[in-house]
């Protein structure tokens, strides 16, 4: 009689763990202690934002404020959590924040009841950027779920910073008007200067990109006639690009953007190290002075912007 294979387990069966979800139901809130321990998470972001990913922008929310820190809560963030950004503006453009928090339909089931306001932010930036470029500024976009912001009581507008700025100067605000909850303001993090402007800010995003795609395009070319025009026409569509879709403004396109690479850029030393440099200027559709900035192409692919003229 011959013997049937069966399978015997190695091991008794092991009963599966029960799935459980952790839930908030109260929103955690920041000390000034808690606050200065968020500023240096922030800070180690921006600094390797700043040196090795240059097109990239953290968008964050402030986190919500502990009462003892409530009382001055605008005078807090200027003189502790935004003081760094007088002097370091190559980081803080790096940064987006938004406040305050916001109550809407999809916000019952979090902690708080409260939606973060970088998820709102990032989403309306995302929806009008496929609608209207991503060079546009945002600011007065409608929320359509939201129907109450915490907290409520922060005077944005007052000038509690520095050179007569209002709190929403360095952060971007969502605030009630007669048909709901709009985005007030869209700003960098930036104290001053056209970087402060979020639009702008992504203006120079595109740019930076633009120069990084054709630097790769002639790595390994010698400069020349031919490669400074051909850097130039495509520096030059962007704008038009641009510029075409409102975000220049402008009577013609020569009144809103111009672009220059060759002799009249560079040294002799610069096409003798291979360096090319493109110097562009233009006038974002928000009401600043024209932006003019150098676009240095090494030949390790590196792409730097020089100083804003």
């Amino acid at each position: 009689m011959e013997d049937k294979d069966v399978f015997v387990p190695c091991s008794e069966s092991e009963a599966e763990p029960d799935w459980f979800y952790a839930e908030y139901e109260k929103l955690p809130e920041y000390t000034a202690a808690s606050f200065a321990v968020w500023k240096r998470v922030v800070k180690h972001i921006l600094a390797f934002l700043s040196a090795h990913t240059p097109t990239v922008q953290l968008v964050a929310g402030l986190p919500m404020p502990a009462k003892d820190v409530l009382k001055a809560f605008e005078a807090f963030v200027a003189n502790n959590l935004l003081a760094d950004a007088e002097d370091n503006e190559t980081d803080y453009k790096h940064l987006q924040l938004g406040f305050p928090w916001l109550k809407t339909d999809r916000s019952r089931s979090l902690p708080g009841a409260l939606e973060p306001p970088e998820g709102v932010l990032l989403g309306i930036l995302a929806a009008q950027s496929r609608r209207i470029g991503a060079f546009r500024s945002v600011a007065g976009s409608y929320v359509e779920t939201a129907y109450d912001l915490s907290p409520r009581d922060i005077d944005a507008y007052g000038s509690p910073l520095p050179k007569g700025l209002g709190f929403a100067d360095q952060v971007s605000w969502f605030d009630f008007v007669p048909d709901g909850i709009r985005l007030q303001s869209d700003v960098t993090a930036v104290r001053h200067g056209n970087y402060r402007y979020g639009a702008v800010r992504r203006i120079m995003i595109l740019i930076q990109r633009e120069a990084h795609r054709i630097g790769l395009d002639y790595v390994f070319e010698p400069g020349s006639e031919r490669v400074w025009r051909s850097i130039k026409d495509s520096l030059t569509d962007l704008l038009h690009r641009i510029y075409l879709q409102n975000g220049l403004r402008g009577k013609s396109a020569k009144d809103a953007y111009s672009v220059a690479c060759g002799r009249s850029t560079m040294t002799r030393n610069d096409i003798d190290n291979g360096r090319l440099i493109a110097s562009v200027s233009l006038q974002p559709a928000i009401p600043i002075e024209t932006i003019a900035v150098d676009i240095l192409m090494e030949r390790d692919r590196a792409v730097l912007f020089g100083g804003d003229r």
